[in-house]
């Protein structure tokens, strides 16, 4: 049988066919490897975004509960400088009684070693406000927690009167912040305590 009568691929075509595979291949792989590593990055920064949500609500709802006057705050706040460890804690009248601080408690929040606790019922705020068997987990990974002091806010000679709270945060709190390696998270709210008579 003549060679020209023959049907099939020669050697060559079938190696120049295996290789333009093998280049569709990679390109295909390539493709779903960066949209897996795209959805992962949003993934985390979303996590990271709705927990600092969620952590900002808690703090923003316990400071607009906060109770007291010009002459007993209400607000104690603790910002060592240099230092991580911040706190902050607002009165709470759980029983109602308007004007009688005797029975409040307070709800505090410490920064302690980039991590974010809520003590709750707590008799009096200083000197260590967030005793351990008390703390609830609010937020991880913190890079920086910002708050106008307790005398700055009692200081405002204009109404309404508030408190500027910031919380930020990253997947490394250590490093640099990159919007793909390291992406960074933000909230910054006023806090106007509506339950203070100032």
């Amino acid at each position: 049988m003549p060679i020209k009568n023959r049907t099939g691929l020669t050697l060559t075509e079938l190696l120049v066919a295996s290789v333009l595979m093998i280049v569709i291949s990679i390109g295909v792989i390539s493709v779903n490897l960066g949209i897996n590593r795209l959805t992962n990055q949003n993934s985390v920064s979303t996590r990271m975004a709705t927990e600092l949500e969620a952590a900002m609500l808690a703090i923003t709802k316990d400071a607009s509960l906060a109770v007291g006057d010009a002459t007993n705050f209400g607000i104690w706040t603790n910002q060592p400088v240099p230092s991580l460890n911040k706190d902050i804690c607002f009165r709470q009248d759980v029983l109602n009684t308007s004007g009688n601080y005797s029975d409040d408690t307070y709800v505090c929040y410490s920064e302690i070693g980039r991590t974010i606790y809520r003590c709750a019922n707590i008799a009096s705020p200083s000197p260590s406000p967030c005793p351990v068997a008390s703390r609830q987990l609010i937020l991880n990974a913190v890079r920086d927690v910002e708050f106008t002091n307790a005398d700055d806010f009692f200081g405002m000679t204009s109404w309404p009167a508030y408190m500027i709270f910031r919380l930020s945060t990253s997947i490394d709190v250590l490093s640099a912040c990159n919007n793909t390696t390291n992406p960074c998270a933000s909230l910054t709210t006023n806090i106007s305590p509506t339950a203070h008579g100032k």
